[in-house]
């Protein structure tokens, strides 16, 4: 995904920065409102994520921006747990949602990945090859027949095929599936759901498309 940080605190923006690209994702940053509406203007992006209190203006004023513009970038507000008003603010001048500091990273990615996907896919069906995802509910279809994929197993399946065709590291399959990439049984975590989401697609009737290339690393191809 294409993201923007628009924060004024360096220590979180880098934080955020660092937890994306790590996991494969493309991410510029904007330290006040300024810089916040030049890289708005510039580009599009699949989810900005932005602080309503900033350095030479307002983050809401950002935000009046992007939608007076009809821009269709997705807007995720990171605010004090405590700024209801702004908070409340924020979703009726069309931001797509809002995050209490402080949070876990986790959380964020969970929320910017809903909100970039949902920007994404406007028809809200993603097809493979006889698989059908419908991104509003979570919902599997194999040949017209639904499917009962847990959260993961979805997260994942969206995952492979969003990359159909490249390979892909246990550490980025990780970060998407929102399990800390430091842990020691990663590996195991990581293989116990890309296991299970091709048993139930194959018990489904599907073909297995998920290739294991080397220790750790898939593939998604066309069979």
């Amino acid at each position: 995904m294409k993201l923007l940080i628009i924060e004024d605190e360096a220590g979180l923006s880098e934080s955020i920065r660092n937890y994306f690209t790590d996991a494969g994702d493309s991410c510029a940053v904007a330290y006040d409102y300024p810089e916040g509406i030049q890289k708005v203007n510039s580009s599009r992006y699949d989810c900005i994520l932005l602080d309503l209190t900033l350095p030479h203006g307002n983050g809401l004023d950002i935000l009046i921006h992007i939608r007076s513009n009809r821009f269709n970038d997705g807007v995720l507000v990171m605010s004090a747990k405590n700024a209801a008003d702004g908070n409340r603010q924020a979703l009726e001048f069309g931001a797509d949602g809002y995050l209490g500091k402080p949070f876990h990273l986790s959380a964020l990615r969970t929320r910017v990945m809903t909100i970039g996907r949902a920007k994404r896919y406007i028809s809200y069906f993603v097809d493979f090859k006889e698989i059908r995802l419908d991104v509003r509910n979570g919902s599997v279809f194999v040949n017209a027949g639904s499917v009962d994929l847990s959260v993961k197993q979805f997260t994942l399946l969206l995952y492979f095929i969003d990359n159909k065709g490249k390979s892909i590291p246990m550490n980025a399959l990780a970060w998407h599936l929102g399990e800390d990439v430091w842990l020691t049984d990663q590996e195991e975590l990581v293989s116990f759901f890309v296991k299970s989401l091709r048993e139930k697609l194959m018990a489904s009737g599907c073909r297995d498309y998920i290739s294991s290339l080397s220790s750790g690393v898939y593939k998604l191809t066309d069979g």
